[in-house]
């Protein structure tokens, strides 16, 4: 065999127990990404040292969400790729009447795009 195939069987082999050691990680990640939990702006923040509101700021100047009718909605190019979903929350408000608010809230896959947005660590990978 000559040296070129014995490298290339070598390199072979160690990409193989690679691939073995991080599928456990890759199979979390995965299940991670399709679970149908959701985040607040808020929290995601937290995670970020900063508060939710300052998030909000930084997600319209990037051009990823902007505000309507007293909630954010995602601009063209985020819609439909599944980084956030809403939520109705019922309130009484203080006259008594029942009120009905709409809440954005951010998957896991939202939650990953805002870490890699901002997050200078990730970012710089």
């Amino acid at each position: 065999m000559t040296t070129e195939k014995i490298k290339a069987n070598e390199r072979i082999k160690s990409l193989s127990e690679t691939i073995k050691e991080q599928a456990p990680a890759i199979e979390y990640v995965g299940e991670v990404l399709e679970s149908n939990s959701a985040h607040t702006i808020t929290t995601i923040a937290k995670e970020l040292g900063m508060s939710g509101q300052k998030l909000n700021d930084l997600l319209c100047e990037k051009k990823v969400q902007y505000r309507h009718d007293g909630h954010y909605v995602l601009y063209a190019k985020y819609q439909n790729m599944g980084y956030t979903k809403t939520r109705k929350h019922t309130y009484t408000d203080k006259y008594g009447k029942e009120q009905t608010q709409i809440q954005t809230v951010w998957t896991e896959k939202g939650r990953q795009l805002i870490h890699i947005m901002f997050n200078p660590k990730l970012n710089a990978q």
